[in-house]
């Protein structure tokens, strides 16, 4: 709905990246272009932060005054779990100024709660050209009701209002994100039971091989090892109620990654 209500045609992502971003360009019928990053900026074994970080600012340089488009930035990234700082965010999207920076903090909750600001976090005030996108189906635990929020500056939030239906959610829903999002026992109950989970995972990912890929959550995200075939290893998770997400979205002759889904019994209640 944001691509179509501000009017873009082209879009940008800089992989590795969530695959939902083609489809969700694919289905407004937005055209997308990926920028790949070179090898040596991938993986938990050669993460290199500041080099990360001149590349995307690279980027948008070449993209320049003349974008009218969206470039998607994941912060945390899926699937490698590197965080972005807000100042970076914040220089490129005046790098772009004319075009939209679309920051997907899916899993910010992971690393930074509501509240707290250890500068990755974006703030409650944006630039006129920034929309950030939050999800309550990862930390929150509301898989079944499939629910996203969006916020930016008054401007831009205006042309999603004028687009937006009656009832693209349902207002239970609704109601009961905004009472989580700001529940204090709520969200230590979250970060207690995830903090458990996560735990657990390390032991069994650490058995399996796999590399952590982010320094706050160290098991949220992981890199397979280059035998470990993605299939393989989403069957063996399944088998012990273990819910994860393979990703095999990147360029190729680069080893898979794996991210945490929720528990299965999450999904059955």
């Amino acid at each position: 709905m944001a691509l179509r209500a501000l009017s873009i045609s082209e879009a940008v992502q800089v992989r590795p990246c969530y695959g939902g971003y083609a489809e969700s360009t694919a289905f407004a019928g937005v055209n997308l272009r990926s920028v790949d990053l070179p090898l040596s900026l991938w993986g938990a074994r050669t993460l290199h932060q500041g080099k990360w970080e001149k590349a995307l600012r690279q980027i948008a340089t070449d993209l320049g005054d003349d974008f009218r488009g969206a470039l998607f930035l994941g912060n945390p990234n899926n699937p490698d779990g590197r965080q972005l700082p807000w100042k970076e965010v914040e220089a490129l999207a005046q790098t772009i100024p004319h075009g939209f920076v679309f920051l997907d903090q899916s899993y910010m909750d992971f690393i930074e709660l509501p509240g707290q600001n250890l500068g990755f976090r974006a703030p409650d005030f944006l630039p006129h050209n920034v929309l950030v996108f939050q999800s309550f189906t990862k930390f929150f635990c509301l898989a079944g009701v499939r629910l996203a929020c969006v916020y930016g500056g008054p401007r831009p939030m205006a042309r999603l209002r004028n687009r937006q239906l009656p009832w693209t959610v349902n207002g239970p829903a609704q109601e009961m994100a905004g009472l989580l999002y700001t529940h204090e026992a709520w969200l230590k109950q979250a970060q207690g039971y995830w903090k458990t989970a996560l735990l657990a995972i390390q032991h069994e990912w650490s058995a399996k091989g796999v590399q952590p890929c982010t320094r706050h959550v160290p098991w949220l995200f992981g890199q397979l090892p280059a035998q470990t075939p993605g299939d393989s290893f989403l069957r063996d998770s399944l088998s012990i109620g273990s819910a994860v997400r393979v990703f095999q979205g990147g360029p190729e002759g680069l080893d898979q990654y794996v991210r945490v889904g929720l528990p299965l019994e999450v999904y059955g209640h």
